[in-house]
């Protein structure tokens, strides 16, 4: 059963959360470039632009790592990363909470939302990775990974899997014991359980302003329902929870 979101806590602690994002698709006519320099004028003074080289995630090749230009405008809260077609947010260091992080995402759309040229909203995703040092994936959710040979004790478990739920789809990761570097000391490496729930709704044509907020929001509480509804009842009773 799916928790309701009267149900929810506003924040937890620890909260576990390794990484929180938020992405909007879009679609426009204009060039990049373009579209880079209207968004520097839109937003305001607290916000700084960056232009600098980042590793992606795949090799190129020869077994050559590619290096493309990630460009980024953040404040003291969030980093907004503008790629072809989308824009990412996530928060610039610790989590801030869903409230504060959601709040600095609308004033900011606010802002981008005074260039005036043709614009449209597609799609938009939340994705919430939670990494937990030191615990069995079964120490935290209602999850039981077994195959054809029960005798054999699996290393490391790796499981994803799609779905509907209310009209929207979830991509769900689970992962159990991968050696992940620890905080303190990076040579040292820690076994660790995650769980990664990215949340996507389609846009409906001419989605703007209050209606995108919305979207935003009840596409985050979804994948928070789905979260909080997956705990252990110890886990959960485990957590300090703030209402």
């Amino acid at each position: 059963m799916i928790l309701e979101k009267n149900d929810l806590p506003k924040r937890v602690t620890p909260d576990f959360i390794k990484e929180a994002i938020v992405e909007l698709i879009f679609e426009t006519d204009l060039p990049q470039e373009i579209l880079l320099g209207l968004i520097f004028d839109s937003l305001d003074e607290s916000y700084t632009y960056v232009s600098r080289p980042t590793p992606t995630s795949y090799l190129g090749r020869g077994s050559q790592e590619v290096i493309v230009n990630k460009r980024f405008f953040y404040n003291d809260y969030i980093n907004i990363q503008v790629q072809h077609g989308s824009f990412v947010f996530s928060c610039l260091d610790n989590y801030l909470g869903w409230d504060k992080f959601f709040a600095e995402i609308v004033l900011s759309l606010k802002q981008i939302s005074t260039i005036i040229f043709p614009f449209m909203w597609l799609r938009i995703g939340t994705r919430y990775i939670n990494h937990y040092p030191n615990k069995d994936l079964k120490e935290i959710i209602n999850f039981n990974f077994t195959f054809g040979l029960p005798q054999i004790h699996s290393n490391s478990t790796s499981f994803r899997t799609e779905f509907e739920l209310n009209s929207s789809k979830i991509v769900l990761n689970l992962k159990n014991n991968i050696k992940l570097p620890s905080k303190i000391d990076s040579a040292t490496m820690i076994s660790t359980a995650i769980v990664d729930i990215d949340t996507m709704s389609q846009l409906p044509t001419g989605t703007f302003g209050n209606e995108l907020f919305k979207v935003i929001d009840s596409n985050h509480d979804l994948g928070k329902r789905l979260y909080f509804s997956m705990l252990t009842t110890e886990f959960n009773s485990s957590l300090q929870k703030e209402y």
